[in-house]
């Protein structure tokens, strides 16, 4: 079997408080309305294949999110590329993968 989409990988976190389930579900429903198929078998990490370039992919997914709280990395699976969204809270992400670029 060949895909014939990209694949990508999003991890997320989504801070705990009153709306946290809210945004977990628009999280997961917009990757679920973009993606020709998906896995999902993992705690708040998905793997998916869209159309979409990682750039929309990443401002899509952004919008779903408190950016002062939550934080979302994205990367495609077969090439270097990598966006970020949201609150970082360890900056070493960005020496252990210096292709990420924040969104």
């Amino acid at each position: 079997w060949e895909p014939t989409m990209p694949a990508y990988w999003l991890s997320y976190r989504i801070h705990a408080d009153a709306t946290r389930e809210a945004r977990a579900k628009e999280l997961t429903d917009r990757v679920k309305a973009m993606a020709g198929s998906s896995w999902e078998d993992s705690t708040s990490f998905l793997i998916f294949s869209s159309e979409q370039n990682i750039d929309a992919i990443a401002q899509d997914l952004k919008s779903a999110i408190n950016l002062r709280t939550d934080l979302i990395v994205l990367c495609m699976t077969e090439v270097k590329a990598a966006r970020l969204a949201g609150a970082v809270n360890d900056e070493a992400i960005f020496k252990l993968m210096p292709h990420i670029r924040k969104v």
